[in-house]
């Protein structure tokens, strides 16, 4: 986390580019040597909020934070607004899911596994077009 934040101090407003904090982590870990793995030649950051961050600069973390933030919105009207007792339990059981997959993104690169970041945005848009279909946007 320490190199993450190094690279967005130096790099605030831009960043280092998406994808390049590997690209960088043999660079730093001279500087962290406390930190660095020594058998790693790259090693992710293991926390996605920090990795956006120095990979985007601040116009892409907040940008990334409204996404999830609209989403979590999106979800929590999807149970208020649905009458179906089945998409509504469905709902608050993904509201519940994507809450701690937010949470261990704090401590792992989760948003950034296809396998796993793909369901959790299929579910998002299934419930939207729910809304959708039913009218209730």
């Amino acid at each position: 986390w320490n190199m993450a934040l190094d690279l967005f101090k130096k790099n605030p407003i831009k960043g280092i580019g998406n994808g390049n904090f590997v690209e960088n982590y043999p660079l730093l870990k001279h500087n962290y040597k406390q930190l660095a793995a020594d058998w790693a030649v790259t090693y992710p950051t293991h926390n996605s909020y920090l990795k956006v961050l120095c990979e985007l600069g601040i116009f892409g973390g907040v940008s990334f934070a409204v996404i999830l933030i609209s989403a979590l919105i999106k979800i929590k009207k999807s149970i208020n607004i649905c009458k179906d007792d089945t998409i509504k339990s469905i709902a608050k059981g993904f509201l519940i899911s994507f809450i701690v997959f937010l949470v261990m993104n704090c401590i792992d690169n989760l948003f950034f596994v296809p396998k796993l970041a793909t369901y959790v945005w299929i579910m998002v848009a299934m419930l939207d077009g729910i809304m959708y279909k039913e009218g209730m946007r």
